[in-house]
């Protein structure tokens, strides 16, 4: 079997969607030919390598509103003898849609997640045209949606797309990586001293990860938990995002000086990073799985999350709930889970040898 992968990033790009990707393709990649039409990433400049056995084939670099257009280009002879087409939101969907149209080939959109009306929170002066181009995409008539929790799929049918073509497979957690330990005391006083209480934020700076809004409790949680600090280990991608998080970090830390903010780590030190912190804090406006607090969680640690999304779905352990898009509600889950008032959820298993059998499913259930 030929499987076509389009999607907007791929290792060695560090994000949870890339970690999704690269798993089914390199899983596929054992007994079929599996190509992936992706982005270029800084420092890599082939236009074509092989990664594990998967063939992965870059773009040139334009706005990522454009890539469709791009991949579209550089996967049409490929797409001829592809036997299924998968493709993922949002850059890479309309180029997976077209190619399966033109080619007549069976299609598979991945939705990441569906943000709807929480782009209001992070685009309040285009939140109609964001809004009104994942409608576009999404309700495209794709042969098979994936959804990677209930409350995608939920969103999914609210844009009209049929039930029967929805399966809601959840993502694994490898959990080889993230499982309980005893924290690495020598790492910690490395990146926050003697600080009595730490809480951590890990991931992108922007859009829907709600970063700000943690920002902001900083001086709250501050006086309440003196000495306290919030680490942060951050990506720089987008750079904008990065930028306006960083112009808000030193605007707090001119205030309290209580954050300390590192660059993104190798992911198979992340566990030891994430251990460090006495409290995991997931600030997100919306979340379609979410990696941070599923990894998190599979590690034993208290985590703080917004209730919106799939965040219920997923996180499980020691858990404070709060209000999305509230920096005071965050400061107070903060503080109470820094007084153990919390609530404890039945353990959950997220595992990759559960996932990729069923997005084989799904696969042949289509090429046969």
């Amino acid at each position: 079997m030929n499987l076509l992968l389009l999607c907007d990033h791929y290792y060695p790009y560090i994000g949870g969607a890339e970690v999704v990707n690269r798993h089914i393709a390199e899983y596929f990649s054992n007994n079929h030919r599996v190509t992936v039409i992706t982005r270029p990433v800084q420092g890599i400049k082939e236009s074509s390598e092989k990664v594990n056995n998967v063939t992965v084939c870059r773009t040139v670099r334009v706005p990522r509103a454009l890539h469709s257009i791009v991949a579209y280009m550089k996967a049409r002879k490929l797409a001829a003898h592809a036997d299924v087409i998968l493709c993922a939101t949002y850059a890479s969907a309309l180029a997976g849609y077209w190619l399966a149209r033109q080619f007549k080939k069976k299609s598979i959109v991945m939705v990441h997640e569906i943000l709807s009306e929480h782009w209001r929170y992070f685009k309040p002066f285009s939140y109609f045209l964001y809004r009104g181009y994942e409608h576009y995409i999404v309700t495209r008539r794709f042969d098979r949606y994936l959804a990677f929790s209930l409350y995608t799929k939920k969103k999914l049918m609210e844009y009209g797309v049929p039930e029967s073509s929805i399966n809601v497979i959840y993502h694994g957690v490898d959990g080889s990586l993230f499982y309980p330990r005893p924290p690495d005391e020598l790492l910690r006083k490395s990146l926050v001293g003697d600080a009595p209480f730490v809480y951590l934020y890990f991931g992108r700076p922007g859009g829907s990860k709600g970063l700000p809004y943690l920002l902001r409790a900083v001086p709250e949680i501050s006086q309440a938990i003196p000495g306290s600090v919030l680490l942060l280990v951050l990506s720089r991608e987008t750079k904008a995002e990065y930028r306006r998080a960083r112009h808000l970090i030193d605007a707090v830390n001119a205030a309290t000086g209580s954050i300390v903010v590192i660059d993104p780590v190798p992911l198979e030190r992340l566990p030891d990073y994430i251990n460090v912190a006495d409290t995991i804090v997931i600030p997100s406006l919306s979340e379609g799985f979410g990696f941070s607090a599923a990894e998190s969680c599979m590690m034993g640690k208290k985590v703080v999350v917004t209730d919106t999304g799939s965040l219920p779905e997923v996180v499980f352990g020691k858990v404070v709930k709060v209000k999305k898009a509230d920096s005071q509600a965050l400061a107070q889950g903060v503080i109470r889970m820094f007084h153990n008032d919390f609530e404890i959820i039945e353990p959950k298993l997220f595992s990759w040898e559960k996932a990729l059998p069923e997005y084989e499913s799904v696969i042949r259930s289509l090429v046969n």
